[in-house]
Order: C-alpha cells, then structure tokens, then sequence
C-alpha cells in the first residue's frame, strides 16, 4: 500500500504491513520530518492497542545515504529465527545511481544483524526495485528452517 499522510507533522508514505506466525503485526513506513528523513517499522502484540517501535533510521537532510523501504519481509517459525527483512533503496552524494540493500533485523529486538547484501554502487548500476519473498510457511526440503 503506497499512502501519503501527515502524522504529528511527519510526512509518512509508502505503508507496509505484515503479520508474522504469531499473529504479530508489524507496520513498516518511510517518513520526512524536517530535517530528517528515515524508515521505521512498528509492532503490535494486541491487534494495535499499542505500538513498539521496532526499527527507527533517519538521516539529516544533506548527509550521506537516504535509504527508503521498498519492501518489508516478517518471516520466522518460531522466535528464534524471526526476521524482519527490509528491502531498502535510495539516492545519495555517491554518485548518479540509486544504491539499494537487503538489511535483515531481528524480530523480537530489531537488532540489525550482519549479513546485510549491498546492491549496486552508485556510480555504475543502480537499484529500480526490491521485492522480498520467503517459504517459511511451507519450507523446502533444502531449507534450514526457512529461505528468503
């Protein structure tokens, strides 16, 4: 769901929802809030009630990198292994390409964890788009305990 909307005077665009084994919801989002632009990404063990923020990024408007979520990925069998996968990409003072990037978190802390994969370098290819998918829910036989 791509949604422009103004919350607190934060920009907040290009909504992503998923639900993961247990039932958690988890709301992904990119947002502007002079100076800063960044992603968050919420979590809800009581259908909304409240909210934990799970994951919170964002960058001074004139620095470095401004990765935007392209798409969110909740995927896990048990909270051992719950992942929240977030496809990232945007523009910066690299060069004229888009950079994009796969940053994998944990489910529970929102810790991210290190094996992040970079896509493209910003001075000879570039990223147009990112989508996630996984078989967690009905893992091949090669997985161990489940592919994304």
């Amino acid at each position: 769901m791509h949604t422009v909307q103004t919350i607190n005077k934060i920009l907040v665009r290009s909504n992503f929802i998923d639900v993961d084994f247990n039932n958690n919801i988890y709301i992904g989002f990119n947002y502007y809030e002079m100076p800063f632009r960044g992603y968050r990404v919420l979590k809800t063990s009581d259908l909304g009630m409240t909210w934990q923020t799970l994951i919170d990024f964002s960058v001074p408007g004139a620095s470095g990198w401004y990765p935007q979520i392209n798409d969110m990925l909740v995927a896990g069998t048990d909270l051992t292994n719950l992942r929240v996968f977030l496809g990232l990409s945007g523009p910066g003072n690299g060069g004229p390409q888009v950079l994009g990037a796969i940053k994998i978190f944990d489910g529970n802390t929102g810790t991210e964890l290190p094996n992040s994969i970079i896509l493209g370098d910003f001075m000879t290819f570039g990223v147009r788009d990112i989508a996630l998918c996984s078989d967690y829910r009905h893992p091949l036989s090669s997985s161990n305990p489940y592919s994304a």
